[in-house]
């Protein structure tokens, strides 16, 4: 117990610090906490992955929690330019630094998703991205640990080759517009499988 020199007021510290046993009495101010934990509650920790996406999809960003919350969680965000720019028409702007999209996590959920549409006409590469920002103070109940993802445009993913079948030296698809052309001359059916042996034309 510690008194200050001219101050009625009485101090008490726990020894050790934690749950372990009392080394003075209480005092009358307060009920005793022995064997209660100085630490805090604990609150579920919020992240969010990096995400690919082709152009003219729109990209999912998900939200997660790694404990469903035990009280509404309102979480805001918003889109920053990076090589991809919304002005360019690259994506769709999603908040602003200033005024910051807000969405909310219920209690018992572990999860919210938002979905931002992408531009069709985006370049594709590796470096060629935009970024989601997430609010430092705007969690409440949870401990953000991923404050900045981001989206990359690359080609959409499909088939990796086409089987073309032909019986003579071409085969010509007039309807729509597309000929295809094999790779090689003579008689006797033959197979090529890659994209490069298709042309567009008449």
């Amino acid at each position: 117990m510690f008194s200050a020199p001219g101050n009625s007021a009485k101090f008490i510290f726990r020894i050790p610090d934690g749950t372990g046993d009392w080394d003075h009495e209480t005092s009358a101010a307060e009920d005793p906490t022995e064997d209660a934990s100085n630490e805090g509650d604990t609150v579920p920790a919020l992240s969010f992955e990096d995400q690919s996406v082709a152009p003219g999809d729109t990209v999912t960003i998900t939200f997660t929690l790694d404990a469903p919350a035990t009280a509404q969680i309102d979480l805001e965000f918003y889109t920053i330019d990076g090589t991809a720019t919304s002005a360019g028409g690259d994506y769709t702007e999603v908040g602003t630094q200033i005024a910051p999209f807000e969405v909310s996590i219920g209690v018992g959920e572990s999860e919210v998703t938002v979905e931002i549409p992408t531009g069709a006409g985006a370049t594709i590469g590796d470096y060629f991205d935009f970024f989601v920002n997430v609010s430092d103070t705007s969690a409440g109940g949870a401990t953000i640990t991923d404050h900045v993802g981001t989206v990359t445009f690359t080609e959409a993913s499909g088939p990796d080759h086409y089987a073309i079948s032909h019986a003579g030296v071409g085969v010509t698809c007039d309807g729509d517009g597309t000929r295809c052309v094999p790779c090689g001359s003579g008689t006797g059916g033959r197979n090529r499988n890659h994209p490069d042996h298709l042309a567009t034309g008449r």
